[in-house]
């Protein structure tokens, strides 16, 4: 598939639930690519489509990867449910759209997003300060004592293992939820 040049595999649930498994670097170009593309794909093949992209999860949860998927294909469902119109999801969008209707599901993912950001140096330090300071780059480096480069750098680097983008409000805002759960 062209319109995915990080297509890693790709599977069927049903006949109407496609799993497409991608390369986890491009995962903000892919989402913002996959809006875009959605309502030329609905016209031409007179269907309406639903997207929603998963979480990156750490080589450390691959006992728990089949759970999380289970998880996070009941979090899709519950989001394609309660939504008329074709959409274009990220994880952290539909857990924020539906943290209060699944619990366990909820529970589940923050427990897991909140040990994954603990294994990073100084993280959640970052998360919290970047949340009370309304995730602005150069005040966040001044309390942190640090280079505003070495806090890019640091996000960056947040980025590539998680695909959580924290200067994202909506990821930033998932982050310090794990962290307060």
């Amino acid at each position: 598939m062209d319109f995915l040049p990080n297509l890693i595999a790709d599977f069927a649930l049903d006949e109407n639930m496609y799993v497409f498994v991608l390369r986890q670097n491009p995962y903000m170009e892919v989402l913002s690519g996959l809006s875009e593309m959605l309502p030329v794909l609905e016209f031409d093949i007179g269907v309406r489509l639903n997207v929603a992209l998963g979480q990156v999860w750490p080589q450390e949860l691959e006992a728990e990867w089949s759970q999380l998927f289970r998880a996070e294909w009941e979090l899709f469902v519950q989001t394609i449910n309660s939504t008329e119109q074709s959409a274009c999801k990220s994880f952290s969008q539909m857990i924020h759209e539906n943290i209060g209707r699944n619990q366990s599901v909820s529970a589940l993912f923050l427990t897991r997003l909140a040990r994954t950001i603990r294994q990073f140096d100084q993280m959640e330090e970052t998360i919290l300060i970047l949340w009370d300071e309304g995730a602005v780059l150069t005040k966040v480096a001044q309390k942190l004592y640090i280079h505003r480069n070495t806090l890019q750098y640091r996000l960056e680097k947040f980025y590539e293992q998680t695909g959580l983008n924290l200067k994202n409000m909506d990821d930033l805002a998932l982050c310090r939820l794990a962290l307060l759960s």
